[in-house]
């Protein structure tokens, strides 16, 4: 009598278990515990994701070759692989040439997971459509797969419509959260404050926010997993009110949860800490975070009411708050501690800001992100006190969440000024470039980019807009310029030291070089003022060192640039993915831009303490590898000659006073492309760096976020990746 094939089988007959450190598997019980799922970021023949979930004692597999999107309208095929055992819900590692699935196995997200309705899995998978609740630190909410007939093992993946649906991502959020513990949402939490009160000063690791007259709040939400299809609905249900309620029952329970149970008592899923009264003029307020891209959150914020004169008014915040007098409330926004079962203190101020940006509604209503400006306080305080507003916080854009008075925020002093020219506050509060002053251009008409209608004041406005995001890049960093005075057609030149013609405005730093010891002034653009200075100088690039002016023999980061020279583009896409499969095999986690031009740079950030020879060492061995396993289409020969038509993997620009674009930098060629930040899952063949413009570029950034921004946190350490790159050399 033949033996019946055991839930792992499948598994083991694929693998040797001498050669591929993957589990072998018990197929033992599932955790007596909540449901989990795990998602691996797989590196095989083709890249690809494989969604794992527990299923009595194995984890059923889905190989998902697109990856994920939040936008349920994108269907994703899915196809239903062996099963894997338990123990592969923590395995990560490179699985060796000649095995099953070689190449980099990574744990990309990992969570529980409750199959609805009922928790029964069997039933769902005989009927053939799965409906999955995710908990993860990526992949939140409600997911469906589907099987298509008459194919067993093809299904479709897509989200369902609730309150984490989005434009599009692969995640809820845009930023890192594996440094973020999972831990219960804190009871009690001691509110941040300024250490000390300071004059106006200017400093890039600093980000600047308006300091408002309001009520500091702390806001609880512990919300509906489903998304709401309209705000009042939502309201209705999170007040109490039942999910069959005809509207006129709906309105009749949003009016019972604006006038009699409590927001700040949390009887309607949100939960104001010390904040008493109040409750009918919060209800829209209310209203509005229930359509929080979040269930579980905690935000730090202030309550503001706009005066006669459009400026915050206190006073009358608190006759609003009392009952006395009418007003709209509008809730300013400015940090999460608790992100959905994840305690986010942790995680450096910018990051958790990122996060909350993309926790707040398509429509937000009166909830506000308070924004902030990298780096220019001295001309944000001018603006401040041009706008009649009291001052400013600066806080370390690196920090993470101290409760009490921290040395890591500065409440910045500002002077009075007449309020005559006082906007609204809600114009005063958008603080991008039309907040700065403005530089005079010279020459704004003057066609830089003359096919593209591009101009000089163009480029200015470009650098204006983008500074936030491009200030940390340059920071502390010599920078050098490439001038095109005529426009990209026209005489070009290079300029590394400071003459006595340029703004004194532009701070400089003495360097000396390797061959002339007599020190020499360069450029160091750590502002906004110094940035638009640069761009009206038709600076169209500017090329910032990989080290830092006091550890100036010391890079920050390891940068591969694969550059065609007239190769095909899709050889270059090509290489990239070899080099981010080597590097993740490795043990990191590169990143990856286009040059803006034609090629693309794959970079690393590192730890501090490595020398430019260390780091030059490391890149040659990796391109080495690269070019010998491609060698129809990939050479390290800088020679042009000697390329004979194939890709430059270049490792030699790892040297002291050597420079590479960073992002968001235009480059002097038809298009006005500009160097831009890819997710390495956009790395496909049909992937075109004319895409990515100064037109179109802001978008993006709206949409995405900073994807390179791991660069300046996430420093890695070279050891243990070059041990693991000699066992790759031994393994062939």
């Amino acid at each position: 009598m033949a033996r019946a094939r055991r839930p792992l089988d499948d598994y083991r007959g694929k693998r040797d278990f001498g050669r591929t450190p993957e589990p072998a598997g018990g197929a033992g019980p599932s955790s007596a515990g909540a449901t989990r799922f795990v998602v691996h970021r797989h590196e095989a023949r083709n890249l690809h994701y494989d969604l794992r979930l527990e299923h009595e004692g194995a984890l059923l597999s889905f190989a998902v070759p697109k990856g994920f999107s939040d936008r349920p309208a994108d269907k994703r095929l899915a196809v239903r692989t062996e099963d894997h055992p338990l123990e592969y819900l923590t395995f990560a590692g490179r699985i060796p040439e000649g095995e099953y699935g070689a190449g980099a196995m990574t744990v990309w997200d990992e969570g529980t997971v409750r199959w609805l309705p009922d928790d029964d899995a069997a039933a769902a998978l005989r009927e053939g459509e799965l409906k999955l609740l995710l908990d993860g630190r990526r992949l939140r909410g409600e997911w469906h797969l589907v099987r298509t007939k008459p194919d067993e093992r093809h299904w479709l993946l897509f989200k369902s419509k609730d309150r984490y649906v989005g434009p599009g991502r692969d995640a809820a959020r845009r930023v890192d959260l594996s440094a973020a513990p999972r831990a219960p949402l804190p009871k009690r939490v001691r509110r941040a404050e300024p250490a000390e009160t300071v004059a106006p000063f200017t400093d890039p690791e600093r980000l600047y926010e308006l300091d408002l007259d309001g009520r500091r709040v702390l806001v609880e939400t512990d919300l509906p997993p489903d998304g709401p299809a309209t705000r009042g609905a939502t309201a209705a249900r999170i007040g109490g009110g039942p999910r069959g309620a005809s509207s006129r029952e709906a309105s009749a329970a949003r009016g019972a949860s604006s006038r009699e149970a409590s927001a700040a008592r949390g009887a309607t899923g949100v939960r104001f800490r010390g904040l008493r009264g109040g409750r009918a003029a919060l209800a829209p307020v209310v209203d509005a975070l229930a359509l929080l891209r979040a269930r579980r959150a905690l935000l730090d914020g202030v309550l503001v009411v706009q005066g006669p004169d459009d400026r915050p008014d206190r006073a009358l915040l608190d006759e609003v708050l009392a009952g006395r007098a009418s007003g709209d409330l509008l809730l300013y926004l400015f940090d999460v501690l608790h992100d959905d079962g994840l305690d986010l203190r942790p995680l450096p101020l910018r990051d958790r800001k990122a996060v909350l940006r993309d926790m707040l509604p398509e429509d937000p209503g009166p909830l506000l992100f308070l924004d902030h400006v990298v780096g220019a306080g001295e001309e944000l305080a001018r603006a401040t006190a041009a706008a009649g507003l009291p001052g400013l916080v600066a806080k370390r854009a690196d920090a993470p969440w101290r409760g009490g008075p921290t040395d890591d925020w500065s409440r910045v002093r500002v002077p009075s000024a007449d309020a005559t020219s006082r906007g609204s506050v809600r114009e005063r509060l958008r603080l991008d470039a039309d907040a700065r002053p403005a530089p005079r251009v010279s020459n704004p008409d003057k066609l830089l980019w003359p096919e593209d209608g591009v101009t000089k004041q163009d480029l200015v406005d470009w650098y204006a807009g983008v500074a936030d995001v491009l200030l940390p890049y340059l920071a502390d960093r010599p920078v050098h310029m490439d001038r095109r005075p005529d426009g990209i057609h026209g005489k070009a030149f290079y300029q590394r030291h400071v003459t006595e013609s340029l703004p004194d405005l532009l701070a400089t730093v003495e360097i000396a070089g390797r061959d002339d010891p007599a020190p020499k002034p360069h450029f160091v653009c750590g502002d906004v003022a110094s940035l638009l200075a640069l761009a009206n100088l038709a600076s169209i690039d500017l090329h910032p060192w990989h080290s830092r002016v006091g550890s100036l023999e010391s890079p920050d980061w390891a940068v591969i640039d694969l550059d065609p020279k007239g190769a095909p583009f899709a050889h270059v896409v090509r290489l990239a993915k070899d080099v981010g499969r080597l590097l993740r095999g490795i043990g990191l986690r590169p990143l990856l831009k286009t040059s803006g031009k034609t090629g693309l740079h794959v970079y690393v950030p590192l730890a501090e303490g490595y020398g430019y020879e260390t780091v030059r060492m490391f890149c040659e061995a990796v391109a080495r590898l690269v070019a010998r396993s491609r060698p129809e289409i990939a050479t390290v020969e800088r020679s042009l000659a000697a390329r004979g038509g194939r890709v430059y993997v270049d490792f030699g620009q790892n040297r002291r006073g050597a420079t590479v674009v960073p992002p968001y930098v235009p480059r002097p060629v038809p298009g006005a492309t500009v160097s831009a930040p890819l997710a390495w899952d956009e790395l496909e063949t049909d992937l075109t760096p004319a895409d990515f413009t100064i037109r179109t570029m802001p978008d993006r950034l709206a949409e995405r976020g900073d994807l390179f921004a791991p660069l300046l946190t996430d420093r890695q350490e070279l050891e243990p990746a070059l041990a693991r790159l000699e066992e790759v050399v031994r393994d062939g």
